[in-house]
């Protein structure tokens, strides 16, 4: 198992150890064979954070009894989706719950936070996203509380957004034929 270090800067940019001391931030990648384990986030040269990567939630209390502060990225596949777990931590307690889900052609098409300690989503934070066939954002769907689409924004074109009370009056040319996946905030996968 060979293991490699990289350093990156707050862009993301491979940066060398040489350049580290003149960084306020800069994340420390872990690689084993080429995996991502985990991110360490430095700031002012002192460790503020670490991601783990893990591929089965049931590393996580391993990784917990050791670092009780530590975040993880969970992902698994659901046809032809990838769905991504966030998940932060305090002293071993579940202080933060990201979804979002990502296409086959790696675009994310979900986004949802969850209420804790109760592990409910939290529908007005979520948004779904449409793509047109250019691979180009096109809509971007907002939700109330109750999980009911509460807006549709258009991201390509000026003042075209949609309140969804007006679909069907005429004039309108949105109709939720072949948009059933987000009229509601549920489900996250189609």
């Amino acid at each position: 198992m060979a293991t490699i270090i990289k350093y990156t800067n707050e862009l993301q940019n491979e940066i060398s150890s040489a350049q580290l001391s003149s960084l306020n931030r800069y994340v420390r990648q872990v690689y084993t064979d080429q995996h991502l384990d985990k991110e360490e986030f430095f700031v002012n040269g002192e460790l503020s954070s670490t991601l783990y990567y893990v591929d089965s939630l049931s590393k996580t209390n391993k990784i917990l009894e050791v670092d009780p502060n530590a975040s993880f990225k969970y992902k698994y596949f659901q046809d032809d989706f990838t769905v991504y777990f966030h998940l932060n931590y305090k002293f071993e307690i579940l202080v933060g719950k990201t979804v979002y889900v990502r296409d086959i052609n790696d675009n994310t098409i979900c986004y949802l936070n969850y209420n804790l300690p109760a592990n409910t989503p939290i529908y007005e934070s979520t948004e779904k996203y449409y793509y047109d066939a250019e691979g180009e954002l096109k809509y971007r769907f907002h939700y109330a509380s109750s999980g009911i689409c509460v807006m549709i924004y258009d991201e390509q074109q000026d003042q075209a957004d949609i309140f969804p009370q007006t679909i069907g009056q005429p004039g309108r040319f949105f109709t939720w034929q072949g948009f059933e996946y987000y009229q509601f905030a549920y489900p996250l996968v189609p």
